[in-house]
């Protein structure tokens, strides 16, 4: 602070010198302006100096006048400069403030030195170093620099406290904390790890784990601390189970992160540890509760059941709830002497190689199992193996037996079943008994069925407890409309627990859900009401359940989009008792649907659009091959020679058309390489911009974008359209923003339409322009949809970018609102593979002499591409079937070079004959030719082995390329692996650097979950 006190009091001074020199050569008339001119210049160049500086600076005269203050002051004073010119401190802040500012600026002065003081202002600090202003050795005024130091002095004030803080909380955060060095010794530990260890801090620093754990304990430790300092991992949420030598083991739940030094060198860790040994066992006790509860709710639910579904479901369910092996159960009679076995579980009798099977048993004659109804007590025997007077042996082929237990239930006075359970892994205990009490008890009062009075209670408990684990949002009310129960479901969906709701009434059931008090479905079941039936956009009712869905505003949660279902209660004499709702959240699920249709409607159209394309390039084909023809034998001078170019560009035109409709059906891929992304953009963008002057194009490129496989040609198009759609929608001109950035999906985020996990490379291309509202936000994909005046849009743009990004297993987002502009986001797959440079096509014909097979079963197609083999020099045969073509290829294979095959064929299809040209011989070259693109069936058969592809409608320089291509290149039988990414050339990093154009480069924000 002081070297800029300095620094800026000779500033404030050269200023003031400036200033006086100023008026000395107003007042003579003798100096040269160019002098005044160059001093008024160093004067502006020192005023910036001061007005970017944050400090507030100021020049004051001797009755303590503002002569000059910096922006920063001005904006302390919440003024302009003007407004506080020629004005005191008195005049512009509190009193007490001003009489301080007044008091060091005359110490200033009177002492002619540097005053350094702290003013309070407010509620804030502000450090003062105000010094005298000298001209020619006399003092004119004072200068002052301000610094609010606020924050420094509470940092300081709290760093005074935040070592005691840190031992305070350490000591008392409720978890063991410490500290290890490399080799595992503590450096550290809290006044809880002291407590564990039975030592004070001082006694366990320096030791390792070995002083207080067992030798299993120690080398669980060991093996974590070592994943952490010699790895470098963070080791969260980790449980584990140790034991100390004089103590019981215990579960942990652990955090462990690596210690770093300046340097990035792992010297240690940090440690948290919380004992979860009581939690862990609360959560087995609830488990366990859960489960016999499950099993009791569905015992309860079987009352249609016969008894021996009932007895079987509650043995497995003993079985399971006890952690055994084998159950049993037993009948007795009404006196108690006989035990008639009902049935064995189904481990059990898989165990059991026993061939005379009893089933009934005197009590009196019974061993170690009939103990429970002669001591009338639960038994229970977890070493079976010991001697025990009560035990009689078992059968050859019995299951053998570790542990047993087995437990009476009584009805009053009475036993009436004897349930038992074996072979649990470790002992049973009280916990086990009571969980087979109380299920078999169960199982009983359903078997036995108690008094309509029982039943009724038990019904009514049975309710409650079903509402309260329903996955829907339920509640329940009686005759006098007070609500019953409101499930945990219900509390989670509105925000409105139970204890507030239970008991309430006069449709007070209705404010979570409307915010007002109001009938709503539930009522309409005891009283119909149309006025409220006309609040429902969809209601029905049927008997005694009445079916609606609605838009709920909800009061303490987001509005959703709700089905409900709401029943009479009846008990068991047919009485109407109450009613239920139950309420399912279906907002999500008509999302889905409406992007189902959506999907299907782009499907369908698609499809059509397709087969339209691959007819139409059929047609083409004629018509361009023999136009091709004919320029190749006509001289450039002939008077046809013109008409037949005019002719060649209007086929292409309408090819460009066919693609379109390919991209739009999702199968405009036609050649798949890897591309960067970031080169293309430039490429296409920089084209675009040089007949767009009225726009403004800012590129933010990613450096280390990932590559994609696409089709250059197509996403070029995509990016076109997209371009093509910024600058309309910008008339007036705007900017055009695009940005590039690799994007990885992992399962925690979240992202629209449940894209899969993975890398992607992000494409954004947004605009300034008119925007649109979200009605045509939804409608954008659309085919044939346009905002556009007749005649100026045929509405295949955008549809067609939204088929070959999905054609490229991409995703499209579109954001916008009107007045904001649009903002269109692609996602594409992302590729390991290596850029491929792009090679200027050929520009003359390639001849040939080798035999060639012609396979297509359109006339015309075998006509003009016969012609066009000809004239090239190849020995043409004619096949028009897939049949025909194998038959004449297994007589002439070893004097065929190429088969050229149409890919859709009648009986049997392209890739079927191209599979059993194969067979014949493997190392033949074989070329597709079709007009649909290289896609879907196409790409598979390429990816067989197939030599090359040509698309439909092609001339005869592209056909004389692709046959050389594929006959000078070696036979492939597969596809070879990628090759890993390659380093990028200075232009690809060049465009990757995001250069821009008339303006910086600036964020652009991310979209909205607004897509489509």
């Amino acid at each position: 602070m002081s070297e800029l006190s300095e620094t800026s009091r000779d500033l404030l001074q050269e200023i003031a010198a400036l200033q006086e020199r100023i008026r000395e050569l107003e007042q003579s008339a003798a100096l040269r302006k160019r002098e005044e001119d160059s001093l008024r210049f160093s004067l502006q160049q020192l005023r910036l100096l001061i007005d970017t500086a944050p400090d507030l600076f100021f020049l004051k005269d001797l009755q303590y006048r503002y002569l000059l203050v910096n922006t920063a002051n001005a904006r302390f004073f919440g003024r302009g400069e003007e407004e506080i010119l020629g004005r005191t401190d008195f005049e512009l802040m509190p009193g007490e403030a001003a009489r301080a500012c007044r008091e060091s600026d005359q110490r200033a002065v009177r002492s002619r030195a540097l005053v350094v003081n702290v003013e309070p202002v407010g509620e804030r600090f502000y450090e003062t170093h105000k010094f005298p202003l000298f001209v020619a050795g006399e003092v004119v005024g004072v200068a002052g620099i301000v610094r609010d130091t606020t924050d420094h002095k509470r940092t300081e004030e709290a760093l005074q406290n935040s070592e005691e803080l840190r031992n305070t909380i350490l000591n008392n955060v409720g978890a063991y904390i410490f500290l290890k060095d490399r080799g595992s010794r503590y450096t550290y530990v809290n006044s809880m790890v002291g407590r564990l260890f039975g030592s004070s801090e001082q006694e366990i620093i320096g030791k390792d784990d070995t002083s207080f754990f067992s030798a299993a304990s120690v080398e669980e430790i060991r093996r974590s601390d070592r994943r952490v300092i010699e790895h470098g991992e963070t080791v969260t949420r980790e449980e584990v189970d140790l034991a100390s030598a004089d103590q019981a083991p215990r579960t942990y739940w652990t955090v462990k992160i690596p210690l770093r030094d300046g340097s990035g060198s792992i010297y240690g860790l940090c440690g948290i540890s919380t004992d979860i040994t009581a939690l862990k066992r609360a959560d087995e006790a609830m488990k366990l509760n859960a489960e016999r509860t499950e099993a009791l709710l569905q015992l309860n639910s079987m009352t249609s059941a016969s008894i021996h579904e009932i007895t079987d479901f509650a043995l497995e369910k003993a079985v399971e709830l006890t952690r055994s092996t084998i159950g049993y159960l037993a009948f007795l009679n009404e006196d108690e002497s006989i035990l008639t076995m009902h049935s064995w579980s189904r481990s059990a009798m898989a165990q059991c190689a026993t061939e005379q099977k009893p089933i009934h048993y005197p009590v009196i004659a019974t061993g170690l199992w009939g103990e429970a109804v002669r001591q009338r007590k639960p038994i229970v025997t977890n070493d079976y193996a010991s001697p025990n007077p009560w035990k009689k042996g078992c059968p050859a082929g019995h299951v053998e037996v570790i542990r047993h237990m087995n437990i009476p239930v009584f009805v009053e006075s009475r036993i009436v079943l004897v349930a038992g359970v074996g072979n649990k892994r470790d002992d049973y205990h009280e916990t086990d008994v009571q969980q087979l009490t109380l299920l078999m008890e169960g199982m009983w009062r359903l078997i036995e069925r108690k008094k309509s009075e029982e039943a009724l209670k038990s019904s009514e408990s049975r309710l409650a407890n079903i509402i309260e684990f329903l996955p829907d949002a339920t509640f329940a009310i009686d005759l006098d409309g007070k609500v019953i129960s409101w499930n945990r479901a219900l509390e989670e969906l509105t925000g409105f627990s139970a204890e507030e709701m239970v008991g309430r009434g006069n449709y007070e059931y209705a404010i979570p859900l409307y915010g007002e008090r109001r009938p709503i479905s539930i009522d309409l079941l005891l009283s119909w009401d149309d006025a409220i039936a006309g609040k429902y956009s969809f209601i029905k009712k049927d008997g005694d359940t009445v079916y609606v869905e609605a838009e709920m505003p909800f009061v303490r949660r987001p509005s959703r989009l709700m089905r409900g279902k709401a029943s009479l209660l009846r008990n068991e004499r047919g009485d109407v008792t109450g009613a239920i709702v139950s309420m399912r959240d279906i907002t999500d699920k008509r999302r889905l649907e409406s992007q189902l249709i959506q999907a299907q409607k782009m499907e369908a159209i698609g499809t059509l659009a397709g087969g339209v394309a691959h007819d139409f390039n059929n047609i083409l084909m004629g018509i361009e091959g023999y136009v091709s023809l004919l320029l190749q034998e006509i001289d450039p001078h002939h008077p046809h020679h013109e008409y037949l170019k005019h002719i060649d560009e209007q086929v292409q035109s309408a090819s460009g058309l066919t693609r379109q409709l390919l991209g739009f059906a999702r199968g405009g891929r036609y050649e798949i390489q890897p591309v960067d992304i970031n080169k293309l953009i430039k490429k296409s963008s920089s084209l675009f911009g040089r007949t767009r002057k009225e726009l403004t194009i800012t590129r933010k490129f990613d450096k280390n974008l990932w590559t994609v496989e696409v089709d250059r040609g197509q996403i070029e198009q995509a990016l076109l359209n997209l371009y093509v759609n910024a600058w309309h929608a910008m008339p007036a001109g705007g900017q055009l923003l695009l940005e590039t950035r690799n994007v990885t999906i992992g399962k925690d985020d979240m992202m629209p339409h449940a894209m899969p996990l993975g890398h992607y490379v992000m494409i954004r291309v947004a605009d300034t322009g008119i925007g649109m509202d979200e009605e045509t936000s939804k409608r954008i994909f659309d085919p044939f949809f346009t905002t556009k005046k007749m005649g100026r849009g045929s509405g295949l743009g955008l549809a067609m970018v939204y088929g070959i990004v999905k054609g490229h297993g991409g995703f499209i987002f579109v954001d916008s609102e009107p007045g904001r502009g649009a903002a269109f986001t692609l996602y594409l797959p992302a590729s390991d593979k290596k850029v491929l440079e792009e090679k200027p096509p050929e520009s003359h014909t390639l001849r040939g002499s080798e035999v060639v097979l012609l396979v297509d079963d359109e006339p015309t197609i075998l006509a003009v591409s016969k012609a066009m083999l000809e004239f090239l020099g190849y020995t043409v045969h004619e096949a028009t079937s897939g049949q025909e073509a194998i038959a004449f290829y297994r007589k002439k294979k070893n004097d065929i070079g190429l088969v050229i095959l149409d890919m859709i064929m009648p009986e049997l299809s392209g890739g079927e004959t191209f599979d059993r040209i194969r067979e014949l011989n493997p190392e033949a070259k074989v070329m597709l030719s079709s007009g649909y693109s290289l896609d879907g069936q196409a790409q598979s058969i390429m990816d067989r082995g197939c030599g090359g592809f040509i698309q439909k409608p092609f001339n005869i320089e592209g056909l004389s390329r692709k046959i050389r291509e594929v006959l000078d290149a070696p036979c492939r039988s597969r596809v070879t692996d990628a090759a890993p990414a390659a380093p990028r050339d200075q232009e690809a990093q060049k465009a990757a650097d995001g250069e821009s154009e008339n303006f910086p480069v600036e964020d652009i924000p991310p979209p909205r979950d607004r897509s489509q």
